[in-house]
C-alpha cells in the first residue's frame, strides 16, 4: 500500500540548495540580496509587517524589481499588515 503522503511529495531537483538563517539579520538581508537579483518573477507571503525602515527597504526593492521588468508578487495577512500605513498600502 502507497505511503498517503508519497503523493505530495516532490522529487530532489538537481542545483537546488538551502541554508538555514537565524534571526532577522540573516534572513531579511539575503532576503533582500535575493530580491534584488532577481530576472524574473518575486513570489512573498508576509503575516507580520509593520510601517518600518525594513519595510521600505523590501517595498523599495520590489519597485525596483517591478521598474526592470520582474513580475512582483506580494501577498499580506489583513490582521498581521495593520501595522502599515495608508502610504505603504498604496
Amino acid at each position: 500500500m502507497q505511503d498517503r503522503h508519497n503523493k505530495y511529495r516532490f522529487p530532489w531537483q538537481n542545483d537546488n540548495s538551502f541554508r538555514l538563517l537565524i534571526d532577522g539579520p540573516a534572513f531579511f538581508s539575503e532576503m533582500l540580496k535575493d530580491i534584488k537579483a532577481a530576472q524574473h518573477y518575486i513570489l512573498l507571503e508576509m503575516y507580520l509587517v509593520n510601517s518600518c525602515h525594513l519595510s521600505q527597504r523590501f517595498f523599495q526593492a520590489m519597485a525596483d524589481a517591478s521598474h526592470r521588468g520582474v513580475s512582483v508578487y506580494l501577498l499580506l495577512d489583513d490582521f498581521g499588515a495593520r501595522g502599515l500605513n495608508s502610504r505603504d498600502r498604496k
